[in-house]
């Protein structure tokens, strides 16, 4: 059903033509994985709880969707055939050794979901917790749950999307079940792989593709969140989404890619509060980006993104207000002069040990190091705006994280060690698009031929 949906979603957004098999797979599955939470959370505020017929009514609205789209677009996107290796080459091995260590990973995902136990207290403290609350209960009246004091540990005003996604799952199967429901991790992870591959792929021959994939996805964070059920790869599959789809948007200005950048933008801010938080940034991109292609085409674009995003998370921005805040409050508090200035002290702890993780290699990986020795050799990259743009909003992104610590009411030599790497696997995404790029300036003469679709 989820990838029914997903696929619906793209054929409504592209033109019918053919398109990276994996990249039809993956992008499908993020928009199924996104839409259908955000139809029950619409659904569950209108005071009907998750049930079979909803479910049944998302697949019946999608298949409709996909009926509509082949007459009057007359066709599907098509998946394209792999062609088969023709000769072996050194980068045969790089690429072989890419698709093992990403094979491995997602055993290690598989392993993990798997297993009949909880590793992480989020997973029964807050997301499948509140699974729980909405699977029960429909949000209107709003349920004793998202107000009691006693319960705040579990972070009433958390987005709601990997809850509703698991209240789905149960509501499936009919019943609770808090271990077959860690399997839907597997396909998430998947998803995640084949997103980022098919975008590097068509800037990259295979092996290279492979290679930057598997420095992305097989971050021992990742691949160990992957394997947990919480909201933090949902995020990173959305983010990813969104990002790939900007740029495309940005270098090629394809129809389409905007409005869905602007969906999985939503979707990841429906999912986490980063998300949330790197929302108006990802805006401020797209309206830059929007300056190479100036034109009623553009602007017709831009409108059209801008009302699937507000449609997407707005009735969550409203439905959140009337949610009690912890006493942890970032939004507020990094948007208060007071609170930063009154912080600052910390910053000359927060700052290197913050960064000083990036090279953590047994937690973040090899992928930091992969970027700034990409960024060193492909330097002539900085002068194409998709680069920069990144760049800026890794900074951005980066910055946020900081301040964050700076302004926390916990005792941020205990937080630190604590988050960080989860934290700089969210802006994984952006780094692994920087290194794709830098690197492909290098077998470019211009940049004419490197776009991400």
């Amino acid at each position: 059903m989820i990838l029914i949906v997903g696929y619906a979603v793209l054929c409504a957004a592209f033109k019918p033509g053919v398109r990276h098999w994996l990249q039809i797979i993956g992008l499908s599955y993020a928009a199924g994985s996104g839409v259908i939470p955000l139809l029950l959370f619409m659904a569950s505020i209108l005071g009907v709880k998750p049930n079979r017929w909803i479910l049944l009514g998302i697949l019946l609205a999608a298949i409709a969707l996909l009926i509509f789209c082949r007459k009057k677009k007359r066709g599907f996107l098509i998946a394209s055939v792999p062609a088969p290796r023709r000769k072996f080459s050194p980068m045969t091995v790089l690429g072989l050794l890419g698709l093992s260590i990403l094979l491995l990973s997602a055993s290690n995902v598989w392993a993990r979901a798997g297993w009949p136990v909880m590793f992480n207290i989020d997973v029964f403290g807050i997301w499948l917790f509140k699974a729980k609350w909405v699977f029960y209960q429909p949000l209107r009246p709003l349920p004793f749950a998202f107000s009691d004091p006693i319960l705040s540990y579990s972070h009433q005003d958390y987005p709601l999307s990997f809850p509703f996604l698991v209240a789905g799952f149960y509501t499936a199967v009919g019943r609770v079940d808090d271990t077959l429901v860690k399997l839907l991790m597997l396909p998430i992870y998947l998803a995640l792989i084949s997103v980022m591959y098919s975008g590097l792929r068509l800037i990259h021959r295979r092996a290279t593709a492979l290679a930057i994939t598997a420095v992305f996805a097989a971050a021992p964070i990742l691949s160990v969140s992957g394997g947990s059920a919480v909201a933090e790869t949902p995020l990173i599959l959305a983010s990813s989404c969104a990002l790939i789809l900007l740029v495309a948007w940005i270098e090629t200005g394809e129809t389409g890619c905007l409005p869905l950048a602007a969906l999985f933008a939503a979707i990841a801010a429906f999912s986490k509060n980063e998300g949330l938080a790197m929302l108006p940034v990802l805006a401020v991109v797209a309206l830059i980006g929007s300056l190479r292609w100036p034109g009623r085409q553009t602007f017709r674009q831009c409108v059209i993104a801008a009302i699937v995003c507000i449609v997407a998370i707005g009735p969550w921005i409203i439905f959140r207000i009337q949610l009690p805040k912890t006493h942890e409050n970032y939004g507020e508090k990094l948007t208060s002069a007071s609170a930063i200035l009154h912080n600052l002290s910390r910053l000359h702890y927060v700052l290197p040990a913050f960064l000083g993780r990036c090279f953590d290699v047994p937690n973040a990986g090899l992928i930091w190091i992969v970027l700034i020795v990409s960024a060193i050799t492909g330097w002539r990259a900085f002068r194409t705006r998709a680069v920069w743009l990144l760049w800026c909003v890794l900074l951005i992104q980066l910055s946020l994280y900081i301040g964050t610590f700076i302004v926390t009411p916990w005792r941020v030599e205990e937080l630190l060690p604590v988050i960080t790497a989860r934290l700089l696997s969210q802006a994984t995404p952006i780094v692994a698009l920087l290194i794709g790029l830098h690197l492909r300036w290098e077998r470019s003469q211009g940049w004419s031929d490197a776009v991400i679709l």
